[in-house]
């Protein structure tokens, strides 16, 4: 998979780089779309709700390699979805292997970042659907221990309060860097990790894992919260979630390049990530629910577009339609919102902006990644690149956003 090239030496090592990196890129991603609350950066959204149109045409794809020649982008692939159409366009550009001039392509496959954190909230829903779970039951039902905040350990935490980070979990920084791993294997198990970090005997815990409000009070964007949530569902259906996930949404979709883990994917396809002319060697997360998918353009194309469609695209269903809309529904009253939120809201582990568009953002070391879709004119989009946007690349991103959007 790795090219030859300058390795970044010891990419975790001493600094807080693993466990700060999906905050910064996050910051910067949330001000681009105004999908999460954050530094705005500018809003290139249009209005929601135009009509969907025709092909894209060729002139799109002209313009697509303009922007990446004068970009920084090693590689890049794009997606247009439709709800009636499905994928009407998708296309890499750039290099997947910068140094062995590989093509990136609209099948090329890298980790998402927290764009897999919509995964999550699918797989919930499965389970409320199926009668397995109970959004707004105390997570300690399913767990085999309490998992309370020690300021307030009479106020339970529920999925709903994970899957809308304001269950009070903490992403505390010296611990959240220990879910990354260099190499192609996590250090420990989810459930390892997160029994230490969350019961009072594991040798992680301590009340810095919690804020200092109650459950549904504050907004406070938590990885390990959201990797939580994987866990409950694995404790209550007694399987693995990413064998439960690769065959309740991946299979189904026809996601068949997608996974969980660098052994799910062919190795060739993967793509080779940047931190700017550096090399950023394979990692893996022991919380890989919460940013860990590994899949493609094209497979996400797919995904979107079972959104878009109700929970299911070509004749494979993995969601009821009322599911769905109980997924991506406002899950704050604006009238009184949790603290810290903004003027956004969120639906099960979707964010919901103040125009209307759904989706999500993911930001890893050597990778940038950002799913909307917008429910009135029922077209969505996709952007994947093999490197991190920074300030220069940020602006770059929002050219190659703004006309992914304007197509009609």
């Amino acid at each position: 998979m790795q090219a030859a090239g300058t390795i970044r030496p010891r990419y975790f090592e001493s600094t807080a780089r693993a466990s700060v990196i999906r905050s910064v890129v996050m910051c910067s991603l949330v001000g681009l779309l105004g999908l999460f609350p954050g530094p705005a950066i500018a809003d290139t959204a249009s209005e929601p709700g135009a009509p969907s149109g025709s092909e894209p045409t060729a002139e799109l794809e002209g313009q697509l390699k303009a922007l990446h020649a004068k970009s920084d982008f090693p590689g890049f692939a794009v997606a247009i979805v439709d709800r009636e159409h499905g994928i009407l366009y998708e296309k890499g550009f750039g290099w997947a292997d910068r140094e062995n001039r590989k093509p990136f392509i609209a099948q090329t496959v890298m980790n998402i970042g927290s764009v897999s954190k919509t995964f999550i909230g699918v797989a919930l829903m499965q389970a409320v659907e199926k009668g397995q779970i109970d959004l707004d039951a105390p997570i300690d039902r399913y767990l085999g221990f309490k998992a309370r905040n020690p300021r307030f350990p009479d106020k339970p935490m529920t999925l709903r309060h994970l899957a809308t980070h304001t269950s009070g979990v903490t992403d505390r920084e010296s611990i959240y860097r220990q879910a990354y791993s260099e190499g192609m294997e996590p250090s420990m198990e989810l459930g390892d990790y997160l029994t230490q970090y969350l019961d009072p005997e594991g040798r992680m815990y301590d009340r810095r894992n919690f804020g200092k409000r109650p459950p549904g009070e504050v907004y406070e964007y938590s990885n390990i919260g959201a990797a939580l949530a994987a866990f409950v569902l694995e404790k209550a259906l007694g399987r693995s979630f990413d064998l439960l996930t690769t065959e309740s949404i991946l299979k189904p979709l026809g996601m068949h390049d997608s996974g969980w883990s660098y052994g799910d994917i062919e190795l060739d396809s993967h793509a080779v990530l940047y931190d700017g002319n550096d090399i950023v060697e394979p990692y893996t997360l022991v919380t890989y629910p919460d940013g860990g998918l590994r899949t493609s353009v094209s497979s996400l194309g797919r995904y979107l577009t079972a959104m878009l469609g109700g929970g299911a695209v070509e004749g494979s269903r993995i969601l009821t339609e009322t599911s769905v809309a109980a997924m991506i529904a406002p899950q704050f009253d604006p009238r009184d919102p949790p603290k810290d939120w903004g003027e956004k809201n969120s639906g099960i582990f979707w964010s919901l902006d103040k125009k209307g568009l759904i989706g999500h953002t993911g930001g890893d070391p050597g990778i940038s990644s950002v799913m909307a879709f917008d429910p009135k004119s029922g077209r969505g989009w996709v952007f994947i690149t093999n490197t991190e946007l920074n300030k220069k690349t940020a602006g770059q991103f929002r050219e190659i956003w703004s006309l992914l959007k304007a197509t009609p």
